[in-house]
């Protein structure tokens, strides 16, 4: 009795010896790290995973250091080995949004940003669903949202409107609405209606296709897009998300020649200097 009463304190002072060990690594890290010495917070991270492989902490916190570091893709890996062990750590969901932002990872950003608004914290909604506004160049005014500028990433046109004309059907209306707000699945919903009310609707293809393109559903986002090419305000803007699709598949030449059909179509100087990059890229590999 003796014996195994001596062997059970034994392995509880062992497990205390071992917590407060780590506890040393994780505070000798964030000294470390306000010292700016961001390299040797890191491998006393790396010393706590090699002997908790599972610490949540530890790859949460190496995520922090990797942000301090702007090295972002590191910092995003950190970050989901955190969410993988936990999937309600709030933290690393809002830092994985934040790196995609610095990563110009804009769909991932509002992806991660919309998880967080509809599943996180109460009190971190309100900020989650800000920074998708942001995103999505939608800005609020007295209390409503209004336009900043389209949605699609970067390359839109300049001055054109994208609102419903007057004799646009409801529907049509309710699912700019929701484009506008990033909510790409309820604005299908309402694109569907329209075109089953108004067939052949080349707005109702052009923003189904952009819809699909941000859910990355690209083979039904091509079929729309080609139909929107017809939309006289934002068309033109079609051939870029045809260009970027192709690029995801790897058939360069095709996105090229999509690319190419968009530059004499756009007055938007900043999509054309985004796309002329693109095209030189894809010429060289």
């Amino acid at each position: 009795m003796n014996y195994r009463f001596f062997t059970i304190i034994l392995c509880l002072t062992a497990i205390s010896f071992a917590a407060e060990f780590e506890n040393m690594r994780f505070r000798a890290a964030k000294q470390l790290v306000k010292g700016g010495e961001y390299e040797a917070a890191i491998e006393e991270y790396r010393a706590v995973l090699l002997d908790e492989p599972e610490s949540i902490e530890a790859y949460f916190e190496a995520g922090q250091v990797r942000f301090l570091q702007k090295r972002w893709n590191a910092a995003v890996q950190n970050y989901k080995l955190a969410t993988e062990r936990n999937p309600e750590h709030w933290k690393a969901h809002r830092g994985m949004a934040e790196a995609y932002e610095k990563l110009e990872q804009k769909e991932k950003a509002v992806a991660k940003w919309r998880f967080l608004a509809d599943k996180g914290p109460a009190d971190g909604k309100k900020y989650a669903e800000e920074q998708i506004k942001k995103l999505l160049g939608v800005t609020t005014k007295e209390g409503n949202a209004e336009k900043k500028a389209e949605v699609a990433p970067k390359t839109t046109g300049t001055s054109e409107s994208t609102g419903p004309a007057s004799t646009d059907p409801a529907e049509y209306v309710k699912a700019l609405e929701l484009y506008r707000q990033g909510n790409w699945d309820e604005s299908l919903k309402y694109l569907r209606q329209t075109l089953a009310k108004v067939p052949g609707h080349p707005g109702a293809y052009y923003y189904a296709g952009v819809c699909r393109y941000n859910l990355n559903d690209f083979s039904r986002s091509e079929y729309n897009l080609k139909k929107g090419t017809k939309f006289e305000e934002l068309g033109f803007n079609a051939y870029y998300y045809l260009g970027r699709i192709r690029e995801k598949q790897n058939n360069n030449a095709e996105a090229i020649a999509f690319y190419r059909q968009y530059l004499p179509l756009t007055s938007n100087e900043q999509g054309k200097k985004e796309v002329l990059a693109r095209i030189d890229k894809l010429s060289q590999i």
